[in-house]
């Protein structure tokens, strides 16, 4: 069933093993108006949508890029991993609906990019996440992905990542499309 409201977010936030998840935080929830809740949420300050990523990119080295761009690969192939086998969808999973802190890229070393999922009262959660499901997220991933300009190999590492194989496995495993 779909989990709404912001009261749902803050349970996806605080539910085992899903330290992926962020957004908004309740501060406060005004009950007395049912269905017309009131909520009072603290905003993410000092982070950026993962699709506003290429622009701060833009001036670093191809090494660093590519380093970047893989490690978001991986993370962001390992959140779609965890939500889908822990029963979960987002139903707009698109590259702005992830967030990540800003920083000074060019002196990242390698540390955990603090990658978040965002809307999780987009959320919907069953006891497994039906093939149709994770088509439609894995789909909306890679539309939002167009402008970024993946390789057929950076699409292999996400499902390499998501299928937890190699990636090079995954050329001939893609059957999740048929």
């Amino acid at each position: 069933s779909p989990r709404g409201g912001v009261e749902a977010e803050y349970l996806d936030l605080i539910e085992p093993g899903l330290d992926f998840v962020g957004g908004d935080f309740d501060v406060a929830v005004g009950e007395e108006h049912v269905p017309n809740r009131q909520h009072i949420a603290r905003e993410l300050v000092g982070f950026m949508h993962l699709d506003e990523l290429p622009k701060e990119l833009a001036a670093l080295s191809n090494r660093r890029r590519t380093l970047i761009h893989r490690r978001l690969i991986r993370d962001v192939a390992r959140i779609a991993r965890l939500l889908h086998t822990n029963g979960l969808n987002h139903r707009d999973f698109y590259l702005n609906h992830f967030m990540l802190p800003r920083r000074d890229w060019r002196a990242w070393i390698g540390e955990d990019l603090g990658v978040h999922v965002i809307d999780l009262h987009r959320m919907q959660q069953r006891e497994a996440t039906p093939r149709k499901w994770v088509i439609k997220d894995i789909s909306g991933l890679m539309f939002s992905a167009f402008d970024v300009q993946l390789t057929s190999r950076d699409w292999l590492r996400f499902l390499g990542e998501y299928w937890q194989r190699p990636w090079r496995e995954c050329w001939s495993a893609t059957r999740l499309w048929r």
